[in-house]
């Protein structure tokens, strides 16, 4: 499923939570080199869904065995780049407008934000995941705060 998770036939949702249940899984390897190449496994499938939900379901996996500075970094500059790139809106002479999608069968989300907002809502609110003070969740909400896509919509 997530060799594949741009198939029509799949929801978005389900990719999601698949994604994040694998990386949580992860925190039981015995070898802390796995987490780090899974953490970077999805980087060139152009999948955010799987590639955001991979990297924060790792930070947030309860394996602390291994140093994630540099882990939360790359999530960081994902969401950076990827609201860059695929937040939802479009640039009209400067000017960013939603993207506005046709309706299909099964569930897209239709952004990175969308994608996000569906991550943190079902993951970040656990408090077995994450506490409002946790550096994981103030690094993520930093990095969509500063987000340059934010400074063209005010």
């Amino acid at each position: 499923m997530l060799q594949n998770p741009g198939s029509k036939n799949v929801n978005d949702k389900v990719v999601v939570n698949c994604a994040t249940a694998i990386a949580f899984l992860s925190a039981i390897s015995s070898d802390p080199a796995q987490m780090k190449a899974l953490n970077s496994a999805f980087d060139d499938d152009g999948n955010d869904c799987v590639t955001l939900s991979v990297k924060f379901g790792i930070l947030t996996n309860g394996n602390d065995n291994i140093d994630k500075s540099t882990m939360l970094e790359e999530l960081c500059s994902t969401i950076a780049e990827v609201l860059e790139e695929r937040a939802g809106f479009e640039e009209i002479d400067d000017d960013p407008a939603p993207l506005i999608d046709e309706e299909s069968e099964n569930f897209k989300f239709g952004s990175v934000l969308e994608t996000l907002g569906y991550l943190l809502d079902k993951m970040a609110r656990r408090s077995q995941y994450l506490t409002q003070d946790s550096n994981v969740l103030r690094a993520i909400l930093g990095a969509v705060n500063k987000s340059s896509i934010f400074t063209k919509l005010s």
